[in-house]
């Protein structure tokens, strides 16, 4: 937990309003989650680590910062169709 609010504090400090972690490395630093497909989105008041199906109970396990969420399924119902890109 203490990394990810040092990560909150360097963004609010740089006005940064949300940001994504896709580099195993910088994941694990930050989430303590130790697979390595995954990634982990931080705003001010959220943060979700999205991986797929093979890491969800190991990073359910190792994850208390963020919400785990299993790609595709949940982050289409996390973000609404709408918001999507043409």
């Amino acid at each position: 937990m203490a990394k990810i609010n040092e990560l909150r504090a360097v963004m609010e400090k740089q006005e940064i309003a949300a940001i994504v972690l896709t580099d195993p490395v910088n994941v694990s630093y930050v989430s303590d989650f130790s697979g390595d497909e995954s990634a982990l989105l931080v705003t001010p008041k959220q943060a979700y680590l999205v991986t797929d199906s093979r890491f969800i109970e190991v990073a359910q396990h190792e994850v208390s910062a963020a919400k785990v969420v299993e790609h595709l399924a949940e982050v289409e119902r996390l973000v609404p169709a709408t918001a999507a890109c043409p």
